[in-house]
């Protein structure tokens, strides 16, 4: 038996457009993490200081001029280390997070 049939959203009785359907409802549930919310504190002051200290954490364990942040939500980190003057390319898969950028 492969591995594929191990899974727990392969069923061989379905069509292949309700395996496709079902996939997309478990891999696309609203994936707006709401980093920026955080950030300036739309979620609470303590939240709000814990954001902070975990995204200047990661903005200082950069090392070099150019940074390609992967996952970039709406930009907070991307946008500290450009002020610094990095050179910062941001990806994320989230177009709506981008859009906020």
């Amino acid at each position: 038996m492969s591995e594929i049939l191990k899974t727990p959203l392969h069923r061989p009785d379905r069509d292949a457009a309700a395996r496709a359907s079902e996939l997309k409802a478990v891999d696309a549930p609203d994936r707006h993490d709401r980093v920026a919310d955080a950030y300036f504190g739309r979620m609470g002051e303590s939240f709000q200081r814990q954001t902070h200290a975990r995204v200047h954490w990661i903005c200082r364990q950069v090392r070099g001029t150019r940074v390609l942040d992967i996952g970039c939500s709406q930009g907070i980190a991307a946008l500290l280390l450009a002020r610094e003057g990095k050179q910062v390319l941001g990806l994320d898969v989230d177009a709506k997070a981008i859009d906020e950028a």
